[in-house]
C-alpha cells in the first residue's frame, strides 16, 4: 500500500513531522506542471494538450416527454472560444453597469446560482478570464440564504438558471447591490431545457419587462456571448495572488430504510456473504446475489459505475462497505473542506480497506498538532495523533470579512482543521475525532451541539444534559440528567409502579426510549434542524457536577471532553446499536 512520506527532520515540539505524497518528496510537482499556477491555466493547459476532447457536456432535453436524449458535447477548444466572447460580453456589461471594485478584494465577483450543468463551469471560467472570482450558490439553497449569500458578497451581477429569475425579482430589495441578471437558458424560449419548463414567450416578457422597471438587466449567456463577438476586449488574466471563488459551506441529511421478513433475511445473508468476497479481495461482483437483489441498486445508477469517491470526510466503513456491495465497485474515500478546496487526501483506486483517508494528494503538506486536553499527542511514536494541519498554496487565503476567525484558523502558513487525525502504521490516515463543541456523524454532517442542548434542554423533564455523536451511527446520543420533580411521577406511569424511585426509573428501557420519544417531538415542534436527530437517550439520576466535579467550568458550563471521556462506553454502545441498522439500508433499496 502506498504510504506518506515523511520530510526527515520537520518534526517539532507540540507537532508531529510533515507528510507529502511519497512520488512528491520535495513538495514540488517535479516540473511536471511548472507552468501552471492558476485554474486558469490548468484549462489553457487542457486546451493546449487536447484540442479535440470532449470537455462540456449536457444531454439534450424534450420538453413532449419529458426526458432526456444522449450527450450534446462542446471540446476543449470549443469552450476556448465562447470563453473569450463570453468574458468580452462581461467586460461591456461589468464596465456599462457594474464598474466599481469590491473594497475587499480589489476585484469584481461574478455569481452564479443554479444546479450542477456546463454553464456553471463555462461561466467560472469565464470569471477567471478577466480576473474576476466566482461566488457560487448551491441550488439547493433556500430564498434566504441565497439572498444573504448574493448580499453578503456584494454581487452585482449573477448568472442563474431561469427557475431563479422571478423569486430574485420579487425579493430583490433583499439584494440591492444586484444589477445585472444573466440567464443559463435563452430567454427567447428557443432551446429548451428542464428549467423552462414554466415558462413561455408571454411569461418571458413579463420577466423582462419586472426587471425593467426594477432597473435590473436582464440577459442570458448566448446575447452575452454575441456581444462578446462583435466586440472583442483582451484578456486580463488572474495571477496566483489574486481570488480565485468565494464559497459558501451547506449540507444534507438523509432516513435510513430499518426491511422485513423473509426478503430482509435473504438480503442480510446476501450483503454478508458478498461482503467477504470483497473484503478478500476477490472483486466486487457476485454473479448470484447480483442477479437477485444488488443487480437492482447498480440499475438505478445506469448499471455503469466503476469507481465511487466520497471526499468530505472519513467515511463509516461500514457504510463504505455498504456501498460497495450494493454498487458493486469500489468505494474509496478521500477528504477535504471548503477551507482546502477541494480534496486533500484520497485512498488509491484499488484499495479494498476502510477506516482511512488514503495519503495526501500532491501539494499538499500535512502534519499533526498534539492536543493534550484530549489525550492526543502528535509525536506519539506508536500512534501519532493530532489535529490535522493542512498547508498548501491551494488553500484558502482568508474568510472573508472575518480577519479574527482568519486568524483563529491559521497557525501561521498551516490551517487548523478542527479534525482529529491518526497516523495509521501503513501510512494513511484516518479521522478519529472533532475538536470542540462540532462534531460529525456517520453520515459526514456537522452538527453543532450547544445550540440543540439549548433548545431540547427546554424539555420540562430534562434537568441538564449534554448530547454527542460519533461515527458509528447517523443519530445524535443525549446523556439526561432528569427533573426530579416532573420526571418520576412521568416514568411511573410508564412503569405501571407509583413507588419506583428514580434511579431504577433511569434504568429502564422503556422510559428512555420514552424520553427518546419526547426529546424528538421537541426537536419537530421547535424546527431543530432534520440532521440533529435525537435516536437515542441515556438517563443519568445524579447531577454531572455530583458525579465528578472536573465535569463542570468555574463557572458551571460543561466540560465537554471530560464528560465524554466518563461516557464513551455508554455513547458507543448506543451508536453502535444504532448504527448496526446502517447495513440494512440496502434491502428497502434493493426492493424499490
Amino acid at each position: 500500500m502506498i504510504k506518506s512520506f515523511a520530510v526527515p527532520n520537520s518534526e517539532s515540539p507540540g507537532y508531529s513531522s510533515t507528510y507529502r505524497h511519497p512520488d512528491y518528496k520535495d513538495g514540488t510537482f517535479n516540473g511536471k506542471f511548472a507552468d501552471v499556477t492558476t485554474l486558469y491555466e490548468v484549462f489553457k493547459a487542457q486546451v493546449k494538450n487536447h484540442p479535440k476532447e470532449n470537455f462540456l457536456g449536457a444531454r439534450a432535453y424534450n420538453p413532449e416527454t419529458n426526458t432526456f436524449g444522449g450527450y450534446e458535447w462542446l471540446t476543449t477548444t470549443d469552450v476556448d472560444e465562447m470563453i473569450d466572447d463570453y468574458g468580452s460580453g462581461l467586460d461591456q456589461l461589468f464596465a456599462k453597469h457594474a464598474p466599481d471594485m469590491n473594497e475587499e478584494t480589489g476585484q469584481q465577483p461574478l455569481g452564479i446560482f443554479s444546479n450542477n450543468r456546463p454553464e456553471w463551469i463555462l461561466t467560472e471560467l469565464t470569471a477567471f478570464r478577466s480576473n474576476r472570482y466566482s461566488v457560487g450558490i448551491s441550488d439547493k439553497a433556500g430564498a434566504k440564504s441565497a439572498e444573504f449569500y448574493i448580499s453578503c458578497s456584494e454581487l452585482e451581477v449573477l448568472v442563474c438558471s431561469m427557475d431563479k429569475i422571478p423569486r430574485l425579482l420579487e425579493r430583490i430589495e433583499h439584494t440591492p447591490k444586484l444589477k445585472v441578471i444573466i440567464s443559463m437558458d435563452k430567454l427567447d424560449c428557443s432551446k429548451p431545457t428542464l428549467f423552462t419548463r414554466a415558462f413561455n414567450t408571454e411569461t418571458i416578457e413579463e420577466l423582462k419587462s419586472k426587471a425593467a422597471s426594477l432597473n435590473i438587466v436582464l440577459t442570458d449567456i448566448d446575447q452575452v456571448i454575441q456581444m462578446g463577438r462583435a466586440k472583442p476586449t483582451e484578456p486580463m488574466l488572474p495571477k496566483p495572488s489574486t481570488y480565485c471563488t468565494l464559497s459558501f459551506s451547506s449540507g444534507s441529511t438523509g432516513t435510513q430504510k430499518e426491511a422485513k421478513g423473509v426478503y430482509g433475511m435473504l438480503s442480510r445473508f446476501a450483503y454478508k456473504s458478498k461482503l467477504n468476497r470483497v473484503s478478500s479481495g476477490g472483486g466486487f461482483k457476485h454473479a448470484l446475489w447480483d442477479w437477485l437483489i444488488f443487480g437492482k441498486i447498480s440499475q438505478l445508477f445506469g448499471d455503469r459505475l466503476r469507481l465511487v469517491i466520497t471526499s468530505a470526510i472519513g467515511l463509516n466503513p461500514d457504510l463504505q462497505n455498504f456501498f460497495r456491495v450494493a454498487l458493486s465497485c469500489n468505494v474509496i474515500q478521500g477528504y477535504g473542506q471548503t477551507e482546502t478546496i477541494g480534496v486533500c487526501f484520497i485512498q488509491k483506486t484499488d484499495d479494498i480497506f476502510t477506516g482511512n483517508i488514503g495519503v495526501p494528494s500532491p501539494g499538499f503538506d500535512i502534519r499533526l498538532r498534539s492536543i493534550p486536553d484530549m489525550g492526543y499527542v502528535a509525536t506519539d511514536p506508536q500512534c501519532p495523533r493530532g489535529e490535522l494541519m493542512i498547508r498548501s498554496r491551494g488553500i484558502l487565503s482568508g474568510y472573508y470579512k472575518a480577519p479574527e476567525k482568519t486568524a483563529e484558523a491559521m497557525d501561521g502558513e498551516w490551517l487548523a482543521t478542527g479534525d482529529i487525525a491518526r497516523l495509521n502504521p501503513d501510512g494513511t490516515l484516518r479521522i478519529i475525532d472533532r475538536m470542540g463543541n462540532v462534531i460529525r456523524t456517520a453520515l459526514g454532517i456537522y452538527v453543532e451541539l450547544e445550540p440543540l442542548e439549548m433548545i431540547y434542554g427546554t424539555h420540562r423533564l430534562v434537568d441538564s444534559m449534554l448530547i454527542h455523536g460519533t461515527l458509528l451511527a447517523f443519530d445524535l446520543v443525549a446523556i439526561v440528567v432528569p427533573n426530579r420533580e416532573a420526571f418520576v411521577p412521568w416514568a411511573q406511569r410508564i412503569v405501571g409502579n407509583n413507588n419506583t424511585e428514580l434511579a431504577e426509573l433511569c434504568k429502564d428501557k422503556r422510559v428512555a426510549d420514552a424520553m427518546t420519544g419526547e426529546l424528538r417531538a421537541l426537536g419537530s415542534r421547535a424546527k431543530a434542524p432534520s440532521k440533529a436527530v435525537i435516536g437515542a437517550v441515556h438517563l443519568e439520576p445524579q447531577a454531572f457536577g455530583q458525579i465528578d466535579r472536573e465535569f463542570l467550568t468555574l463557572s458551571s458550563k460543561l466540560r465537554r471532553f471530560k464528560i465524554v471521556q466518563h461516557y464513551e462506553a455508554v455513547i458507543n454502545d448506543l451508536s453502535q446499536k444504532m448504527g448496526n441498522d446502517i447495513d440494512l439500508q440496502m434491502k428497502t433499496s434493493g426492493s424499490s
